[in-house]
């Protein structure tokens, strides 16, 4: 399994914990820094939400 196969079998909980732990940037993360919200439940919002063509 390449690290791509990896990540493609991801949950989107998963892939906002991989993320955030890898210091990756969501531009939503500032809006929400004076809240509960953290960045992976940032990056966990995008992630389900529609694509963007």
């Amino acid at each position: 399994m390449t690290n791509g196969d990896k990540i493609r079998h991801m949950s989107d909980e998963e892939l906002a914990d991989f993320i955030e732990k890898n210091n990756w940037r969501n531009d939503s993360c500032k809006n929400c820094a004076d809240t509960d919200t953290t960045c992976t439940d940032c990056w966990l919002k995008w992630l389900k939400s529609e694509a963007r063509e």
